[in-house]
């Protein structure tokens, strides 16, 4: 196996020697749709076509070859996006640290199947472990042995914790990419609307991948706390600086990005186009419909008191202002308002004496009405007899 790999490296080193003198040459023609050179196009056609023969893995002597990824989840070759997705799904939730606490065979599994997923999952890393297996994504994966080695002629080209990105930058424009700061990170929060409403810290526990020092995912776990200004909604994201993915060394992480989820209220409902503003709905009964009255209201701010005017109508709709919910980032004074409609009640039993006085109450409602028709009579008689006595003077 030794002499095997001595004899690839010095393969590859004389043919990256003869390459780069071509490209000194002729300088490399982009392809439209990938931005890679047409000599690399043209390397992974006749790749695919070696791909027909048994494929051959060189590795250093005693060390364990890394497992086929497809293996790994155990799916086809040719499976579907959702086929992998289901499959990752199935082993994470199996082998997570979470329910396997103190388990040292199953974190492995679990990293072992998060790695597999990562490179399966992406429309560009899939087709280069297709056509080169783990050389082409991890300079040799868990083998122990490089198939670049030192790299092209000694020149120090390491794959070792690259992305295929990175390695092909560097390999046809000669520079490597400088340090990066650590990915932004997305996180979804559940909400009460009180929470929402009012404004809340929240102590959030979230893990993420990297990248270790062996080129192998690792689940990082780690706690944060999260002010929630007041006033906040559904589909809103606050940005926690600093908070994201660890970034190269020396450079700073990425930051957290929050999704906000609100959840409703059984009785505080939002205004669908004004945030801000709240509704509720209180019921009343006929008298205090009637009459008026003054009644206990629950508000954002607690028990306050609203009066209900008298000759209420049902669905009518009050206004008590300033009293909804805060403005995002505005002033605290800066609120909507709160429209509380009022629900007539009907009883559906009621005792004798209330029986009586709605009878006297229905009585003295006929007559009034009555008394309303005969109104527009008595006023055309009254403006009759004017008229005639207007003539009778003129005569």
């Amino acid at each position: 196996a030794e002499t095997m790999l001595a004899g690839t490296r010095g393969a590859l080193a004389a043919a990256a020697t003869r390459g780069a003198a071509t490209a000194a040459r002729t300088p490399p023609r982009l392809g439209a749709a990938s931005g890679y050179p047409l000599d690399y196009a043209f390397a992974r056609r006749e790749r695919a076509a070696d791909m027909a023969q048994p494929r051959r893995f060189y590795r250093a002597t005693g060390a364990v070859r890394k497992r086929d990824f497809y293996e790994v989840l155990g799916v086809k070759r040719d499976a579907s996006t959702s086929e992998i997705k289901k499959a990752y799904f199935q082993l994470a939730k199996k082998y997570h640290p979470d329910t396997n606490q103190d388990d040292e065979a199953a974190k492995k599994q679990f990293q072992e199947a998060a790695e597999a997923y990562e490179v399966l999952s992406d429309d560009e890393k899939r087709p280069l472990y297709d056509n080169f297996g783990h050389a082409g994504l991890d300079g040799g994966g868990g083998g122990g042995g490089n198939p670049f080695g030192q790299g092209f002629g000694g020149g120090g080209f390491h794959a070792q914790g690259q992305s295929m990105e990175d390695i092909f930058e560097q390999l046809f424009t000669g520079r490597a990419r400088g340090p990066r700061r650590g990915q932004d990170l997305q996180y979804r929060l559940q909400l009460s609307f009180l929470e929402a409403v009012h404004g809340c810290e929240k102590k959030i526990n979230f893990q993420y991948q990297k990248r270790g020092p062996d080129g192998r995912p690792e689940v990082v776990s780690r706690e944060t706390g999260v002010d929630i200004p007041a006033g906040v909604d559904t589909g809103m994201t606050l940005q926690v600086p600093g908070q994201g993915a660890d970034g190269d060394p020396g450079m700073p992480r990425g930051n957290l990005m929050v999704e906000l989820r609100v959840a409703e209220d059984k009785y505080f409902k939002r205004d669908p186009r004004r945030s801000e503003d709240i509704h509720v709905e209180i019921p009343v009964t006929i008298s205090q419909a009637v009459l008026g009255a003054t009644v206990d209201l629950l508000s954002l701010d607690g028990m306050v008191e609203l009066k209900i005017p008298a000759g209420s109508q049902p669905a009518s709709r009050l206004v008590m202002r300033n009293k909804g919910a805060q403005r995002v980032n505005g002033p605290a004074s800066s609120r909507g308002n709160l429209y509380v409609h009022l629900k007539l009640e009907v009883p559906r039993n009621i005792t004798d004496r209330q029986r009586e006085l709605m009878e006297e109450f229905a009585q003295e409602e006929v007559s009034v009405q009555k008394a309303e028709a005969r109104m527009p009579l008595m006023r055309f008689s009254a403006n009759q007899s004017s008229s005639c006595a207007f003539v009778l003077m003129r005569l």
